[in-house]
């Protein structure tokens, strides 16, 4: 997707722009905004699911009910609350097959 663009001035200015405010040109987009508790999933599990998890730790209304656990054989919020803590990655263990690449 060129966004309209007849030329790549545009998007290599932009692209520079992203890569100082990285402070790296040799990460990728994935890992670039990557949270600590994610490490041991990125590269092994699909993006749709680091988002879902993403997402769930970010439930802070302490009503987690583990609904994604049951329905998508996802860490809840209460579960990435717990590995936040003990400062611990989430293990590929606890994520379902369905997820992994």
């Amino acid at each position: 997707m060129h966004l309209e663009s007849t030329t790549s001035n545009r998007v290599e200015s932009a692209h520079a722009k992203l890569k100082r405010q990285l402070r790296s040109s040799q990460l990728n987009f994935e890992r670039s905004f990557m949270h600590p508790e994610l490490s041991e999933l990125a590269g092994f599990v699909y993006t749709k699911a680091l988002s879902v998890i993403v997402y769930e730790s970010k439930e802070t209304d302490g009503a987690c009910g583990c609904a994604i656990h049951q329905t998508h054989q996802l860490p809840c919020a209460y579960e990435i609350a717990e590995y936040r803590d003990r400062g611990v990655p989430i293990q590929l263990d606890v994520v379902h097959s369905y997820w992994r690449k």
